[in-house]
């Protein structure tokens, strides 16, 4: 039982970890295009 809750709380890390690049990478985008307007 600990086992898997703790395999599910690594998951769920790594997915925000995923997410948080993801929304990184999108803002640096937003950010280059408005700065080559």
């Amino acid at each position: 039982m600990v086992q898997s809750f703790r395999g599910i709380k690594t998951c769920w890390e790594f997915k925000l970890e995923n997410y948080t690049a993801l929304f990184q990478l999108a803002f640096a985008f937003i950010l280059f295009r408005m700065a080559r307007r």
